[in-house]
């Protein structure tokens, strides 16, 4: 697992990140309890704002909730 702020992601127990997944935590991630994210899936709370002229960067919570299968 890569993650880009860790202090911006929180992990239930019991859930489990597998191989090569990236949290890409410009905004929060919030993974709940009993929760299986698969491997190489990509989290990302980041983008931009197309419809400015200056393409502002921004940032969305994740939240995945308790007893969620996440799969690519």
């Amino acid at each position: 697992m890569r993650t880009t702020y860790p202090w911006k992601v929180s992990i239930g127990d019991y859930s489990m990140v597998g191989d090569d997944v990236v949290l890409y935590s410009l905004g929060e991630i919030e993974i709940g309890k009993h929760v299986v994210i698969s491997q190489k899936s990509y989290l990302c709370t980041g983008s931009h704002d197309y419809l400015q002229s200056d393409f502002p960067i921004f940032a969305k919570k994740i939240t995945i909730e308790d007893e969620c299968w996440l799969a690519t």
